[in-house]
């Protein structure tokens, strides 16, 4: 009798654990937020460029309250993350974030990077926003969906631009694996 409820209380609290996640369980991960990649350069009086800018920055904001680590993923060669969004992480200053260079449109190998270097373990989550929703953002999303088959992958679709607009039917191919999601 005693033997069954000890075993029980260990399946509670292992439920328990599962349910409550820590603040290192989901990682934001920011794709391409650079000017370069922007609408209209990221020119802050541009209204399309501000649009693709108050998706992420939402993003940032609600990580940063939530105590959870930010990974700017950037493509090598041009200008960092946007100040708009850099200045979210900055002014106060938030420790818990990392900025990565990547020399491809998968910047999957640069997050996982990003996640050991901040100590992480193993995130289970990470939710995916950023620019060139159906190039970096994507090849991104399929990278730690391979990488990572056991861990869950939501794309933030309101923190998500791209130039010639969001196909959300035609994002992610039917082969992918089930832990990939649009949120």
């Amino acid at each position: 009798m005693v033997k069954q409820l000890l075993h029980g209380f260990k399946l509670l609290a292992g439920g328990l654990r599962s349910m409550c996640a820590t603040r290192n369980d989901t990682v934001l991960v920011v794709i391409d937020m650079q000017p370069r990649f922007l609408p209209d350069r990221g020119d802050t009086s541009s209204p399309e460029a501000m649009r693709a800018l108050a998706g992420v920055a939402r993003e940032i904001v609600r990580a940063r309250r939530r105590g959870m680590p930010i990974v700017l993923v950037e493509y090598r060669r041009y200008a960092p993350t946007h100040p708009y969004l850099m200045k979210l992480l900055t002014e106060p200053h938030y420790g818990r974030h990392r900025v990565v260079r990547k020399g491809q449109m998968d910047g999957s190998k640069a997050v996982l990077f990003a996640c050991r270097a901040m100590g992480l373990g193993r995130p289970r989550r990470f939710r995916v926003c950023g620019t060139y929703t159906h190039y970096c953002v994507e090849e991104t999303v399929l990278g730690l969906s391979r990488k990572r088959p056991q861990d869950v992958v939501e794309v933030v679709t309101s923190a998500c631009t791209d130039p010639s607009g969001n196909r959300w039917f035609a994002f992610i191919p039917a082969c992918t694996g089930a832990n990939v999601s649009l949120v």
